[in-house]
């Protein structure tokens, strides 16, 4: 194998890892030691015990569309643009719009939007982009100002951001457009999320647990700021559009909706944890459903991301709880942190509100009580499905219901399928 003399030089000059040596302590930062990291890396045992970093959202909140749709409305604006006795497909999906359960969904169209929606086409995929960069960004930041006043520090100390969308696909990326509108360092480490869906949430929320417990173990603070944005009535003329031509059902149309949530997520370094926050992350992860891409994606079309949720969703999605929940609880974090022997029984789940059939089926393969899913019913009968959105406006709900139990189960399911959970803990007041 023939190397460039460059870079025979850095391999001759590259010295071994002398498990004997520690990296130095610097000011503000914790006292790695190499031998544990080299053990780690080779794949030895090392004798340690298992205790996850200290992460707390410190801040949580959500931000709404002045405006809301009701299953009324719907049938309206369809019955406006399209025949509906020669498009029995959409006669079909309104038929579905009168049983899903949900009674208001917040959507951003008004006055001085409604015309992009009702000429004779559908708005193209340049037209949805600009709509959204104008729209989405203002009401990430509402939601992100909520969860940064009640953490209550200063837009300076925030050391990441995580951003999600299923929404939006352009260049730069939201997350950049958000952080300038809030005033953020323009040197802020910052990850955007996409090809998540629903799942996004939470995929957000253990991409900024990874990002803290990275900067735990190399001795620096993190706070980091998470915002999910969705605007899914974009949608929704591109999916009439799509039923009224070719005949397929679609239901994507009765179930979502728009919306923003943030949190603010802080490790043990950021010292201003103890005795504060709203929930303690314990652990989390995430899965592929095998065999299941058909069942569940959200594809790029020329009028708008074309959403397609077969009969199997919720059977797939009831199915997948239990065992990824005796899964994680099976982990060192999760037995050093929740509470020992916890079922499903014994936990507030903040379950994604995709469905009413999600829901129902949740309740009967695991066994979960309305009182249970009480956040869940609750954001789903007001808000619809805002997709990425949905489960921390859930979190958001949860804590505004009583003091509840002290262990939370967040679940999700995205495109894939792929299933998100995590296990959370309240943060009770020290007396």
């Amino acid at each position: 194998m023939h190397l460039p003399k460059f870079v025979k030089s850095l391999l001759c000059q590259r010295r071994p890892i002398d498990t004997n040596d520690s990296l130095p302590a610097q000011k503000n930062e914790v006292k790695v030691d190499v031998k544990v990291v080299a053990s780690s890396l080779s794949g030895s045992s090392v004798d340690f015990q298992a205790k996850a970093p200290k992460l707390t959202v410190m801040g949580l909140g959500c931000s709404w569309p002045a405006n809301v749709m009701e299953p009324k409305d719907l049938e309206e604006y369809a019955a406006k643009l399209y025949d509906l006795d020669k498009a029995p497909a959409i006669k079909k999906m309104l038929a579905i719009n009168r049983q899903t359960g949900i009674k208001t969904r917040s959507i951003l169209w008004d006055q001085d939007t409604e015309m992009m929606w009702n000429p004779d086409r559908a708005p193209d995929i340049k037209e949805i982009d600009e709509y959204f960069r104008a729209k989405a960004v203002p009401l990430a930041v509402k939601s992100c100002k909520k969860a940064l006043k009640e953490w209550g520090g200063s837009l300076s100390d925030i050391t990441h951001v995580v951003a999600v969308t299923a929404t939006n696909a352009g260049n730069p990326g939201y997350d950049q457009l958000v952080s300038k509108a809030l005033g953020l360092r323009i040197d802020i480490d910052r990850t955007l999320l996409h090809g998540v869906g629903c799942s996004g949430g939470l995929a957000a929320l253990r991409c900024a647990a990874n990002i803290a417990s990275g900067a735990t173990a190399r001795g620096t603070v993190a706070r980091v700021l998470v915002f999910a944005t969705e605007l899914c009535s974009i949608n929704i003329r591109c999916d009439l559009d799509h039923a009224a031509k070719t005949g397929e059902l679609r239901i994507a149309p009765t179930l979502f909706s728009d919306g923003s949530s943030a949190f603010v997520l802080c490790n043990e370094l950021a010292n201003e944890t103890s005795g504060r926050g709203i929930y303690s992350v314990v652990d989390y992860k995430t899965w592929i459903v095998p065999d299941t891409a058909q069942e569940m994606n959200l594809l790029v079309n020329p009028h708008g991301y074309k959403v397609h949720l077969s009969k199997n969703v919720a059977g797939l999605s009831a199915g997948s709880i239990k065992p990824r929940f005796l899964e994680l609880m099976s982990t060192p974090f999760s037995k050093a942190g929740m509470t020992a022997g916890t079922t499903t029984d014994d936990v507030d789940w903040a379950l994604h509100p995709g469905g009413l059939a999600i829901l129902k089926g949740a309740q009967q393969v695991v066994g979960m009580s309305d009182e249970q899913l009480r956040a869940s019913y609750e954001v789903y009968a007001k808000r619809g499905n805002p997709s990425s959105v949905a489960v921390l406006a859930v979190l958001d709900q949860l804590r505004e219901m009583g003091p509840g139990r002290e262990d939370v189960i967040a679940c999700t399911f995205g495109p894939g399928m792929t299933v998100e959970m995590a296990m959370l803990k309240r943060c009770r007041p020290t007396r």
